[in-house]
């Protein structure tokens, strides 16, 4: 009896310290996957090949993708080009695929009627999570109103 009555909190200790190891564990993999989504979506040039709107007739694609870009940097900045127009901002990769922009400078100017630099624009201040399609390249934003659908650029330089 006396040797059962040490071994129950010796086992209830092994098992929280096994328990623990466990968690440690599971968080690493977690960290693991978001160096991987950084590494994945830092330092590239994206170009813009769609916006799919989940209602609504919001939806738009853009004929020349080279006019329609975004390249997140590694320092927390990020560039675009919406058309005839530029934006820098600041960009936190908060949890895994969770982001936020925070605009900056921007040129506003009018680039034609069949133009949806307004639209890019809006979309990308509303970003709140991105997913990364190994299988077909692709980059994800993912706003209140849809997906901002990206490939990377042919020819990158950020």
């Amino acid at each position: 009896m006396f040797k059962c009555a040490r071994l129950v909190p010796m086992c209830f200790a092994v098992l929280s310290l096994l328990w623990i190891s466990a968690c440690a564990t599971g968080g690493d993999a977690i960290r693991g996957r978001d160096a991987l989504a950084d590494v994945a979506i830092k330092d590239r040039v994206w170009q813009l090949s769609r916006f799919e709107a989940t209602e609504g007739d919001e939806s738009f694609s853009v004929g020349a993708a080279d006019r329609y870009t975004l390249t997140l940097l590694a320092n927390g900045s990020y560039r675009v080009r919406a058309d005839c127009n530029r934006m820098q901002g600041a960009y936190r990769l908060e949890s895994e695929q969770r982001i936020a922009l925070s605009p900056g400078a921007a040129t506003l100017a009018e680039c034609g009627p069949d133009s949806h630099y307004s639209q890019y624009l809006r979309q990308l201040s509303d970003v709140r999570q991105f997913e990364v399609i190994e299988k077909t390249g692709q980059l994800k934003l993912i706003t209140g109103k849809g997906r901002l659908i990206f490939y990377p650029a042919e020819h990158e330089a950020p």
